[in-house]
């Protein structure tokens, strides 16, 4: 008699193997760097900073300066993601930035990777410290510098990413109480090629990468302020060398990715519902690194087939979120809990009020405040 193993006890044996990967420890769980000059007063807390996957962390700030937003913003925060050597730390040619240079809640180049200032809003701008000069009747551009070692040196990403794929936060405002709050895609070299973050190295481990926020505040790279902008706003990128320099930088640990299991070797296959996808993506690289050399494949089915496969004697595991019907085959059934998954659909809003509303001061001191639902 063929013995069925749905979702099976065998499975949660081996979910103990991996199951250190998964969770965040307490020492994931918050880093917080302060900032420097004249942005000492602010400190950034990035939610976790180790143990990463391709997700979601919440990076939030005290200490700021509350964003003026006139037309477009002064007094904000530019988050990237970069990649960089584990001791120097990470170059301003090595971060993910430039993409939504079409944001217009920014001054012309604050969005972008562009370091030369012409026509009517930048003429005549010029950063004593920025040492890229642009070439007559050119553009001149800080050249993104992926980890594969092709270089953009024109643009606003290239091949490597777009508006599409990048997680740059352009302008992260501060609230009336110098807080603040973004909700951040920390992404993989699965997800971010250019970086390569988790990606494994010589020596087994995996690449760090790095969390970069340029704080802005009200003064532009010549040292102008106010109407001599000549408007009130900032224009130049978070990447000129002067801007740059107020860097506030949080170092990113990731899981492993990219350890592919052995060519030819022996496949035990699985089938299962889209819940059990990305569990089984975490779990396979130490599955396929056991003594038995065993490939662990993995279908994605929908629930209703994945039942009907208990007919069958092939595969030997099948995970389902509902049990078959006792009728619906002969074969015995072990049933055991492996995950627990759900689905989740969030708006996040953003409530800005007018500079006209009845209550200016109580609706000011509100505004800007996420909301998720």
């Amino acid at each position: 008699m063929t013995r069925r193993w749905i979702a099976a006890l065998i499975v949660l044996a081996l979910t103990a193997i991996v199951y250190p990967q998964a969770p965040a420890r307490a020492a994931d769980e918050a880093t917080t760097v302060s900032g420097t000059g004249e942005f000492a007063d602010l400190k950034v807390t990035v939610s976790q900073t180790s143990n990463l996957i391709n997700q979601v962390v919440s990076v939030s700030w005290t200490g700021g300066k509350p964003t003026v937003d006139t037309s477009v913003y002064l007094d904000y925060l530019q988050i990237m993601q970069c990649w960089g050597d584990p001791v120097t730390g990470p170059d301003r040619t090595q971060c993910q930035y430039g993409a939504l240079f079409t944001d217009t809640r920014g001054g012309t180049w604050t969005g972008s990777r562009q370091v030369s200032y012409g026509g009517i809003f930048g003429e005549g701008w010029t950063d004593p410290n920025e040492p890229i000069k642009p070439a007559p009747g050119e553009n001149a551009f800080v050249p993104f510098a992926s980890v594969t070692g092709g270089t953009v040196t024109a643009g606003n990403g290239g091949e490597f990413f777009d508006a599409s794929t990048t997680n740059e936060i352009p302008y992260g405002r501060t609230l009336a109480n110098g807080t603040g709050q973004e909700f951040f895609e920390v992404q993989t070299g699965t997800e971010a090629p250019g970086l390569g973050c988790g990606e494994e190295l010589a020596d087994g481990t995996a690449r760090p990468c790095y969390l970069v926020v340029v704080p802005r505040g009200e003064t532009e790279i010549n040292g102008s302020t106010g109407d001599k902008r000549p408007h009130n706003w900032l224009d130049t990128s978070p990447l000129e060398a002067t801007n740059w320099a107020n860097k506030i930088v949080v170092p990113l640990k990731f899981q492993t990715i990219g350890k592919a299991c052995p060519i030819g070797s022996a496949e035990r296959r699985t089938v299962g519902a889209e819940a059990m996808t990305e569990a089984m993506l975490r779990w396979q690289p130490t599955l396929c690194a056991g003594t038995s050399a065993t490939v662990y494949g993995y279908s994605q089915v929908t629930d209703d087939i994945a039942r009907t496969r208990l007919a069958g004697t092939d595969p030997g595991m099948i995970f389902v979120n509902s049990p078959a019907a006792p009728a619906a085959t002969t074969n015995p059934q072990v049933y055991a809990p492996v995950a627990v998954s759900g689905l989740t659909i969030a708006l996040n809003l953003e409530w800005q009020s007018g500079f006209d509303a009845t209550d200016e001061e109580r609706l000011r001191e509100a505004g800007g405040s996420p909301t998720s639902n």
